[in-house]
């Protein structure tokens, strides 16, 4: 990859449904060119779909989230269980990881109700290849700019933010257009009018609302990280005095290889996500900022994600 597909990366992420014109015309090149190098890069696996960041949370679902430890598997019955919840409607996240943990997942529900009843049929079928489980509730799922893509010191852009106590008004036919961007995120507004039924113009009306209303956050691209290679690597931090939480959290916001940070209960007291080029870069990173917060952090742990086989911020009805 050059600079022109590193820059490209970087503003699909930032906004993938942004034309193709519009990025041209910030990298000062042919839309010609821009359109070639788009599909080279889906072509060859950089770009594996484009999602509309949707907060569910303002339709009124929650968000859980499992850690699983297998024992006594053997790759079929890992496989068969990995397939089992890729499929499953309300499953948005799920990953194959490397440590304390073997496989985790989110899990959209509107009640508690509706997730234990979920989670009781998958303890019948597979209890016995579980050793252990960790369940935690998100508050919020935070996004931030991969700006380690263009090798920015700092991701000054605005966090995306996934999780409001608000609710927002909707009906059948917004859910349908979230449905569609959620599944690609640069579908074009006349076939979102064609399979809607509406008109495009009332489409796009019908999609600046949602954005208004926060319910859309962002647009962005899923990169695959391996393809960059780069790895993923998740920790979970303890605090020693949660008062300086706040400065934790502004240190994960602007650094270049941070992408995530979840607030959730059940778990570490902050969690966030890196993408980076090895563990040695990891462990470097880990090291500059136990010595920026010396006594505040208690301890940390982490794991790899070695395989992402879903994203999609929106629950199949």
């Amino acid at each position: 990859m050059d600079l022109t597909d590193r820059k490209i990366l970087y503003e699909l992420d930032l906004n993938c449904r942004q034309s193709n014109s519009q990025i041209a015309k910030k990298l000062k090149v042919s839309k010609d060119v821009i359109n070639y190098r788009i599909r080279n890069l889906e072509e060859k696996g950089y770009i594996a779909g484009y999602r509309a960041v949707i907060d569910i949370s303002k339709l009124g679902y929650q968000i859980f989230r499992i850690y699983i430890k297998f024992q006594d598997t053997f790759k079929e019955i890992e496989d068969e269980i990995i397939a089992y919840l890729n499929s499953h409607q309300k499953v948005w996240w799920l990953g194959r990881l490397a440590g304390r943990v073997d496989i985790a997942f989110a899990f959209w529900s509107r009640t508690n109700h509706e997730f234990y009843d979920f989670w009781v049929g998958f303890l019948k079928k597979y209890r016995k290849y579980i050793k252990s489980e960790q369940i935690s509730t998100f508050v919020e799922y935070i996004h931030f700019g991969r700006a380690y893509i263009i090798d920015l010191e700092k991701d000054v852009t605005e966090p995306v933010i996934v999780g409001s106590e608000q609710r927002a008004k909707f009906d059948d036919t917004d859910w349908m257009i979230l449905s569609i961007l959620a599944n690609n995120a640069r579908t074009p507004l006349l076939e979102i009018a064609q399979k809607t039924g509406l008109t495009p113009m009332a489409v796009k009306y019908r999609v600046k609302n949602l954005e208004q209303n926060k319910i859309i956050q962002a647009y962005k691209a899923l990169i695959d990280f391996t393809k960059l290679g780069h790895e993923y690597y998740k920790v979970d931090m303890y605090l020693e005095d949660m008062s300086k939480l706040k400065e934790v959290e502004a240190l994960c916001q602007m650094h270049p290889n941070i992408v995530y940070l979840d607030r959730t209960f059940g778990a570490g007291d902050i969690e966030f996500d890196f993408e980076v080029k090895n563990l040695a870069h990891f462990m470097q990173i880990m090291d500059e900022i136990k010595e920026q917060f010396k006594g505040i952090i208690r301890n940390f742990e982490y794991f790899s994600v070695l395989k992402i086989y879903k994203t999609l911020y929106f629950p199949i009805k």
